[in-house]
């Protein structure tokens, strides 16, 4: 199943290496996985420019795996 992965460079509460060690393991079972990684963040987006460019991922990730009904 397609899955998207968001993690935050400076994550104190889920540390990088666990977002990469899970992406490995996902990887050898499933080659529909997207990873995005904003190094300046923490473990929420503080930072504007990052909600906008993950919420445009999130929007553009669900229209190419489940559609969207757009008026």
């Amino acid at each position: 199943a397609p899955l998207l992965l968001a993690y935050g460079g400076v994550d104190r509460r889920v540390p990088l290496y666990h977002g990469t060690e899970f992406l490995a393991a996902v990887k050898k079972h499933n080659s529909t996985v997207d990873w995005v990684e904003y190094p300046d963040e923490g473990h929420g987006l503080a930072v504007e420019q990052n909600r906008i460019d993950f919420w445009t991922r999130v929007e553009t990730f669900l229209d190419q795996h489940i559609g969207a009904a757009r008026q």
